[in-house]
């Protein structure tokens, strides 16, 4: 048996898509070494992944760079290969399908369908659709009721972490907050009126609690000046922050070692750092609406998108280390729960063994 997987060569630092396909496959084949893995690309960046003995990393060019190569890449290159390496499975990572080949093929969606998706042949075509709640099931089954059959929902693994040491925290703090605690702030998938807004929420919480806590706003390099302009004039700017994300264990330290977290993205999706946050069982504060509440449950403090509101839960978690501890332990509890092993098996079993679970 041949199983074939894309890993998307998106330039994105935490592509989502990308990371759930490599974590599960990965683990699938130390666990199942009689079967053939292939992970394809359009780029050399397969070559950087982890080797194994039943992995075959293969670059299919050209480089997909616009609709026309893409449609030529899947259609015509992809086609090719999965004749010849006699395909059982093949996993898409940009929720497309080879219309030439009778393989078994997958799809992951893990955002909201319009109704003027490009890619409803696709999800047609797919023997399977793997979303991550039921939130974009409900979503897909009322735009597609067709293929009812087809949806599977599969939680995305969250990856185990050992927490830092009280020291180890205390030296990340040393070097980046004079030794203050400090809320995490992730600029991901998010834009400056949101920042303002968090920023106002944080001007509360200082005015109303006097304490010395700091906010630390991570950025990508390209959006760090635009950080720095917004919090350029800002009463409390002294007790910001402001760190590029350019260094993954760096970042990884940051979050570990931060009080409590807060994302407030543009729109219904996922940053990815909401999982390693969830990770290091840190409390995570989202916007209360219904595609987080479906992928999380109650291990997140959800807030409304203004700053009294998320001034409040800041104050929450700063007076209240009852409810903080509740929302590190939640965080614990759902981190155990839905290990990449879990999410993995549940790949094998629903879709490869056809077993419904």
């Amino acid at each position: 048996m041949t199983i074939v997987v894309q890993i998307d060569s998106s330039n994105a630092i935490h592509n989502l898509t990308r990371d759930f396909n490599y974590r599960c496959f990965t683990f699938l084949a130390e666990k199942y070494p009689s079967v053939s893995f292939v992970f394809v690309s359009d780029t050399p960046l397969l070559k950087q992944l982890k080797p194994s003995q039943n992995i075959t990393y293969l670059s299919i060019r050209p480089r997909i760079s616009n609709s026309l190569s893409k449609y030529y890449w899947y259609q015509y290159k992809l086609s090719k290969t999965l004749k010849k390496l006699n395909t059982t499975y093949f996993f898409s990572s940009t929720n497309h399908c080879n219309n030439k080949n009778n393989a078994v093929q997958i799809i992951y969606l893990d955002a909201l369908l319009s109704s003027r998706n490009r890619n409803k042949k696709a999800l047609l075509k797919a023997s399977h659709v793997i979303v991550p709640n039921d939130y974009i099931k409900k979503n897909v089954l009322q735009l597609m009721p067709s293929i009812t059959e087809k949806l599977l929902i599969c939680n995305r693994g969250i990856e185990k972490k050992d927490e830092y040491s009280i020291e180890f925290k205390e030296n990340i703090k040393q070097k980046y907050t004079d030794d203050k605690d400090f809320f995490f702030f992730d600029f991901d998938k998010t834009n400056e009126e949101k920042l303002i807004v968090v920023l106002k929420a944080f001007s509360l919480f200082k005015k109303w609690q006097h304490s010395k806590m700091k906010l630390l706003i991570v950025a990508d390099s390209n959006k760090i000046e635009s950080v720095e302009k917004v919090c350029s004039n800002y009463k409390y700017k002294e007790d910001v922050v402001i760190v590029s994300n350019q260094n993954e264990e760096t970042l990884y330290w940051i979050i570990g070692s931060s009080y409590a977290t807060i994302f407030i993205p543009i729109e219904n999706q996922l940053p990815f750092n909401v999982l390693t946050a969830l990770s290091y069982k840190l409390p995570v504060i989202l916007p209360a609406t219904a595609f987080y509440k479906a992928s999380f449950g109650d291990a997140i403090l959800y807030t409304e998108e203004n700053e009294t509101a998320i001034s409040n839960n800041l104050m929450l978690l700063y007076k209240d280390e009852k409810t903080r501890k509740e929302f590190v332990n939640k965080s614990n509890a759902l981190s155990a729960a839905r290990t990449w092993e879990n999410c993995a098996n549940y790949l094998w079993e629903s879709i490869i063994n056809k077993k419904k679970i």
